[in-house]
Order: C-alpha cells, then sequence, then structure tokens
C-alpha cells in the first residue's frame, strides 16, 4: 500500500495505465484453443443459483482478476479504448477518471487542492466534454440515476467547495479503494462521462428514457437472444430491439477473444431521440462467482440463457427441471417474491394503482396459471420447485383475486401476506 501511495503521488497516472495494462495483458493471452465447451447433460434444481454454480463449477465462466478489473467502469471503457482506438467512443461516451482529469490538466496541486478559478474549471471541462457530461462512480449501481452528478454548474460548486462527497483534496493522496475489493481497481472512486442525452434518469420528462433504455445479454461472443428489453419494463419494441442487440453484437465482434471467452455481460442501451445507439455502462459479474445483471432473476432470461446453451454448445438440462428452464417457470418463485413488493410500492408509493394491478395479473397469470397446465404430469409432481410454484401461487391467487381496487379490504389482506414472503 505504501508503495502504491507513494507511486499515485508522485505519477497518479501510473496506477490507472498500469491496471488497463494488466487488463490488456490477460486478455491478449487469452485464446479460443485455450478453452473449449463440450456438449453434456446436465442435473440441475430449476434456479438461478443453482445454474450459475454449474457455470462456475464448471469453469465455463471466469471469476477471477479479468473479470474483477473490467467490474470498474472506468477501467472497462480504457479497455475499449485501447482495442477500438477513436471507434470506442462510437458505441460509449468518452470516459476520464475525476482525478486523471483534474491532475492532467493541472488543475490541483501537488497535494490534491484545486488551484483554479470557477471559469478556469468549468472552460476545462467544456473543453473536454463539449456535448455535456455527467459524474458516476466507476463501481456500483447507478440505476436510475443514483449516485450521478448530473448539473455541471453544482458539480463545478462541489469541486470547488473541496469536501463534499464529490471532493475532498484527502481523497487524491492514496488510491481509492472500494469497499468491497481489498485493493485499488483503477484507484479512482468517480469518472466524468460524455453525457447521453434524454435517458430518464438525466431527464424532467422521463416517458421517453423509460421506452428507450435496454437491457440486453451476451454469453461468449454473442448476444443471447430472447433476453433484452427495456430497463424499466415498459411495452417492447421489436424494431429497437433488433437494433440494440446488431449494435451489441457489432462492438462484441470488435473485440478481441479475450474479452468474450468465458465472460458474460449485460449491456445497458440507450436510443436517442436523434436515434444514435450509445452504450451507458457495461456490467459484469464483479470478479465472483454470481450474476452479470439482475435481469437473471426473471425466468424468461434465464430460460433464453439455457436455451442458447443447448442450441448454440449442446449444452443441456435434463428432466422436469429442463423443462421449467425451457418454458420460462425455474427461479419464478424467487421472481415473483421480489417483484411482487415491487408493483405494491408503485401503488403505494407512487400511486399507479391500475398499473400495478395489471402488472400483479400479469405475474399470476405468466407464473401460476401456466404452471397449473402441467399439474397432472406424475414426473413433474416430483419436482420441489415446481410443486413450491403451485403452493407459493395458489396462495397468491387467493389472496390477490379478490381485491376490487387499490386500498379496499382485499388489498389490506394482501398488503398482509406480503409481509410474509420471505417466510414463504
Amino acid at each position: 500500500q505504501l508503495q502504491c501511495t507513494s507511486l499515485f503521488l508522485r505519477q497518479p497516472t501510473t496506477l490507472l495505465q498500469g491496471q488497463v495494462d494488466r487488463a490488456v495483458e490477460l486478455i491478449k493471452n487469452t485464446t479460443p484453443s485455450s478453452h473449449r465447451l463440450r456438449p453434456q447433460t446436465i442435473s440441475l434444481r430449476a434456479r438461478k443459483a443453482e445454474f450459475l454454480n454449474f457455470l462456475y463449477k464448471s469453469e465455463i465462466l471466469r471469476a477471477d482478476e479479468l473479470s474483477m478489473l473490467l467490474t470498474d467502469k472506468l477501467l472497462i471503457y480504457k479497455v475499449m479504448e485501447y482495442f477500438l482506438g477513436d471507434r470506442a467512443t462510437f458505441y460509449h461516451p468518452r470516459a476520464l477518471g475525476l482525478n486523471e482529469f483534474l491532475r492532467t490538466r493541472n488543475l490541483v496541486d501537488h497535494i490534491g487542492r484545486i488551484q483554479v478559478s470557477e471559469s478556469t474549471l468549468t472552460r476545462a471541462l467544456e473543453e473536454a466534454f463539449p456535448e455535456g457530461f455527467v459524474i458516476k462512480p466507476v463501481i456500483g449501481l447507478s440505476s436510475g440515476g443514483k449516485n450521478i452528478y448530473f448539473n455541471a454548474k453544482e458539480i463545478v460548486r462541489d469541486l470547488l467547495a473541496q469536501n463534499t462527497n464529490l471532493y475532498k483534496p484527502t481523497d487524491f493522496l492514496s488510491p481509492y479503494i472500494n469497499p468491497s475489493y481489498s485493493k485499488p481497481l483503477s484507484g479512482e472512486q468517480f469518472m466524468l462521462m460524455g453525457l447521453i442525452k434524454d435517458t430518464a434518469a438525466g431527464s424532467k420528462d422521463s416517458s421517453y428514457g423509460n421506452d428507450n433504455e435496454f437491457r440486453t445479454h451476451s454469453f461468449y461472443k454473442d448476444v443471447v437472444p430472447g433476453t433484452t428489453q427495456t430497463r424499466w419494463y415498459t411495452p417492447d419494441a421489436p424494431e429497437k430491439i433488433a437494433r440494440v442487440e446488431k449494435f451489441v453484437q457489432e462492438f462484441l465482434d470488435l473485440m478481441p477473444v479475450g474479452f468474450t471467452l468465458r465472460s458474460a455481460y449485460s449491456f445497458d442501451v440507450f436510443i436517442g431521440a436523434n436515434g444514435r445507439l450509445q452504450l451507458i455502462e457495461i456490467n459484469t459479474n464483479n470478479g465472483r462467482t454470481g450474476g452479470w445483471s439482475g435481469f437473471l432473476r426473471l425466468p424468461h432470461v434465464l430460460g433464453a440463457h439455457t436455451r442458447f446453451l443447448r442450441e448454440r454448445y449442446g449444452i443441456s438440462i435434463e428432466g422436469t427441471a429442463g423443462f421449467l428452464f425451457y418454458n420460462d417457470l425455474a427461479n419464478a418463485v424467487s421472481h415473483l417474491k421480489h417483484d411482487i413488493p415491487e408493483w405494491i410500492k408503485d401503488a403505494e408509493v407512487h400511486g399507479l394503482n391500475e398499473k400495478s394491478l395489471v402488472g400483479l395479473r400479469e405475474l399470476l397469470n405468466e407464473y401460476y396459471l401456466r404452471a397449473l397446465n402441467y399439474q397432472a404430469n406424475p414426473n413433474f409432481r416430483k419436482n420441489a420447485d415446481f410443486l413450491k410454484l403451485l403452493t407459493f401461487g395458489k396462495q397468491f391467487a387467493e389472496k390477490f383475486e379478490p381485491i376490487k381496487a387499490v386500498g379496499d379490504a382485499h388489498w389490506e389482506t394482501f398488503l398482509n401476506w406480503s409481509k410474509t414472503l420471505d417466510d414463504l
């Protein structure tokens, strides 16, 4: 740590460049011949955790130094920039570490204090990002604009104040280490990123952004068909989904095999009002044996991944569990336990009463009512995950179906039941 701090003080871009070089080295040293998937039939429980455990235990996916480094959103952009050059900004807005920006433009002194006027700092930001910018954490969730700084004037004021959540001179004396990791990744806590206009998080009118921000998924070198939808569960638009998947596939095709081999990513893509597509960010497994997208909880996203593995690589799941995966019923109870409270929150907090009732009804139809079609099959009656779906779905139906309107007596009964979901 002392050696790292010393380097950081003398030449602050040394750590960042060294980490980029390391990620590039790991990517270049990965070759197609180093890993080949073999066709096989496997036995799993019909749960997301079981599927992920198989992928990592079989070393189909990596959870290692490279996937940890690429968790850092600044590092993954710098890696894109290394391999794509100027074309990187066609896919992703330009990004700079906040420390990198301030240091390389001589805006701070040797102990991290900003030593320039408001006009000088503003001009430097405008020169670096003439079309505007945001500041966001390099690690962690920024969903819905959380932890993102949008207002340029407020950003300048925060930087000049020198003791805010965004900037403290003492933070610039050593590399930033995220609490989730034991050592620095890029060494930066925040990055500046070119502004993507009209996103839901950055616009007063979120309706356009909600309809035009998409999440899609890749596995190795391919976009996984059937995994793309709007980030905010608004109605899907097939022609937009086709554009998003083509855009991400083109990006994957340009990146070297070491970036995609043994890797799965999720991509947040925005279609601007001018028709331009851009990556908001790329999400990884954070260097751990877990998911690379919260959307993997959804049975249809999980199902799309398992169908892709079966069709592309000959890796199939046997028996009733396989049927549940392939027919978008695996992990259904976990998904229901997550989404039922979310729809209730929409009704209780956001006043979206009618939409919430429709959403809850769709959950009931999509999972419980579909599962009823198979309840007479003796093989299904032996499957613990299927029986759990039937039991849970029956309770859900009994509590939900009598509701006439949000706020009536039956709604209150449903609310009370929803508070017991963790115990079911």
